[in-house]
């Protein structure tokens, strides 16, 4: 592959309706640059993509959406891949890199609820369905009186676990592959009173209108680098790195690294309860909000911090958040996790 007359760029993406849509935004911006470009999208099956069943917090690696998608970036069977970049492990093969990050769609969360209930009105011991402890900690913080229930699939799924028909053709604005990649069983019953989804995907798939309300810090802080879309690359594909870097959001980019950085300290991710969030300030420079929670969400550390770079911000609120005790915390839910069948 070159970026020339007549070239051919292949990306390696997850089979999804919102990961087809990420990846032909990259495909998109890219002919934009280079309008001879000819993009090829490669589906790939990733091992969460195959197994709907299990709970996210029960794989034993990270990556469980991403796998494969690295293996083909790194036997070449693709150029470049496209990812949810909260997907992405923060330790990834060493011969891959992040060589780009789009500009980040809102990083907040979304609540769904047949009738629009917003959360404080939902009535005690109502069902919301939600596999992300992350989601599942902040709920019953807020509303201990709550039942949490595990719920998997893609946007479409979920959306129906709570009642909303989604309509089929919104991902064809962008030209995305529109069957249908969504097995039989991952219907999801029986019906469930609310749901929380990133925002983001909510709203690049035309569906954002169904939200009861936007769930913002500090009450929820979000994942790292949720609603941020990652390109990676082969690490010494130095021809690539170059022609993707107009994708590149410098402020996403800071920011995320923010984010990612401070959960590697934290030893955290999508199967912890930790969220984290940066954004840079009017005086240029960083701020970060996290919070780490115990499952049932009884215990909860809040921290925010400013400093000047990604890495000094990320370890000054790790050090922060350790101070207040975040480890003992996150060590409570790791035993909790190891013990639990």
């Amino acid at each position: 592959m070159t970026f020339g007359d007549e070239a051919v760029l292949r990306i390696g993406t997850r089979r999804s309706q919102l990961a087809m849509w990420q990846a032909n935004t990259v495909a998109a911006q890219l002919r934009q640059h280079f309008p001879a470009l000819r993009v090829v999208l490669v589906p790939v099956a990733t091992t969460g993509d195959r197994d709907k069943t299990t709970a996210l917090s029960n794989f034993a690696r990270p990556g469980i959406f991403t796998r494969e998608i690295e293996q083909g970036l790194i036997d070449r069977h693709f150029d470049i891949a496209v990812h949810s970049y909260k997907d992405v492990a923060t330790q990834y093969p060493e011969a891959l890199d992040i060589g780009a990050v789009l500009e980040r769609e809102t990083p907040n969360d979304a609540f769904l609820s047949r009738h629009k209930t917003p959360l404080h009105a939902l009535k005690p011991g109502s069902v919301v369905g939600t596999s992300s402890l992350r989601r599942r900690a902040m709920l019953l913080h807020a509303r201990p009186d709550l039942r949490i229930v595990p719920l998997r699939g893609n946007v479409p799924t979920r959306l129906r676990a709570v009642g909303i028909s989604p309509a089929e053709s919104t991902a064809e604005s962008l030209g995305a592959i529109t069957e249908s990649t969504e097995s039989p069983g991952a219907t999801a019953a029986p019906l469930l009173d609310a749901t929380i989804l990133a925002l983001a995907g909510l709203r690049r798939l035309g569906y954002a209108e169904h939200a009861a309300e936007t769930l913002k810090a500090p009450a929820f802080v979000p994942a790292p680098a949720q609603g941020a879309i990652a390109v990676q690359i082969r690490r010494d594909d130095e021809t690539t790195r170059q022609k993707i870097q107009p994708l590149n959001h410098p402020a996403t980019r800071a920011a995320t690294d923010a984010e990612r950085l401070f959960m590697r300290l934290m030893e955290g991710g999508c199967q912890l309860p930790l969220g984290a969030h940066a954004h840079i300030t009017p005086s240029g420079d960083m701020r970060m909000t996290a919070a780490v929670l115990t499952l049932d969400g009884a215990q909860r550390i809040d921290g925010t911090c400013e400093a000047a770079t990604p890495d000094e911000l990320a370890h000054a609120l790790f050090a922060q958040m350790q101070r207040a005790g975040a480890d003992a915390v996150l060590r409570e839910v790791r035993r909790h996790l190891e013990s639990t069948p």
